[in-house]
């Protein structure tokens, strides 16, 4: 008796689990949690908790929903994969996964080294505060310093 609610309770959460990756055919706007009201949803549920009892895998319901619920929604055999609510991740898709990961790190990459350059920038300024970034003198700062030292002296 035991065992049985421990695997009742497996299929349970491996169905949630299934329930979450699968989108609802109605609209694809959501997956079959999201979607609790549709006939065709419950319908869907209901498959998946007989599947997963039938000792099925994971990745064996879905292809069993794809082959069952693709063609009775007329979608054409290259759009079967939609019926998952995240891409495989093989071949082309592995870009969805990386690109997000690749545009952070470029994007840190070009903070930081913005971030340098005005570190860079205000240090010379500090050093020396009539100065360009290069480290020049402006003319104007310098012609003013020489009229002051020449009123100074006289």
């Amino acid at each position: 008796m035991v065992s049985s609610s421990i695997q009742d309770q497996e299929i349970k959460n491996r169905a949630k689990k299934l329930n979450d990756e699968i989108m609802a055919p109605c609209c694809f706007g959501g997956t079959l949690n999201q979607h609790a009201d549709s006939a065709l949803t419950q319908e869907m549920k209901s498959r998946i908790v007989l599947l997963l009892k039938r000792g099925l895998s994971d990745e064996e319901v879905i292809q069993s929903m794809i082959k069952h619920y693709g063609p009775a929604l007329k979608m054409p055999q290259s759009q079967w994969q939609r019926i998952r609510a995240t891409p495989e991740s093989k071949g082309f898709n592995l870009l969805v996964w990386f690109l997000p990961f690749i545009v952070l790190i470029g994007g840190a990459i070009i903070v930081s080294i913005i971030i340098r350059k005005f570190v860079k920038k205000d240090a010379v300024q500090q050093k020396n505060p009539g100065s360009n970034a290069s480290g020049e003198i402006y003319p104007k700062l310098m012609d003013r310093i020489d009229a002051e030292l020449k009123n100074f002296r006289s």
